[in-house]
């Protein structure tokens, strides 16, 4: 499981979309010589992070069955919803992000977000 390798690369290098936008990149899975890539979950989603509870929704989320594969690239194409736009307030933070799971037989799944802001 360490010698996987996981990037989300953004279109243009980007990290700053408008709402409303297609968001565009790609998920690149490498995984060593001995394993494969198996099952993965990528999902495009919104939390908040502060004081009381917190929320979160899914914009878009896929599933990408075992192909074998030691290396693989999934483009992704995601309409942005108008709102809720990225806030970075003191009490109350929403934070877009692309979530990354790698799933194993063993149940110690592999999750990395990588995030981006909505304008």
């Amino acid at each position: 499981m360490d010698a996987m390798g996981i990037d989300v690369i953004f279109a243009g290098g980007r990290t700053e979309w408008q709402a409303g936008e297609e968001l565009e990149a790609e998920v690149r899975l490498r995984a060593s010589p001995d394993e494969k890539i198996g099952p993965v979950e990528i999902s495009v989603l919104w939390q908040t992070e502060g004081k009381g509870n917190t929320d979160s929704d899914i914009a878009w989320f896929g599933r990408f069955e075992d192909d074998g594969s030691v290396e693989r690239r999934i483009p992704l194409r995601v309409p942005l919803p108008l709102l809720p736009r990225t806030y970075l307030g003191v009490n109350l933070k929403i934070l877009w992000l692309v979530r990354v799971r790698c799933l194993w037989a063993l149940g110690n799944d592999l999750v990395l977000d990588y995030p981006f802001t909505v304008r």
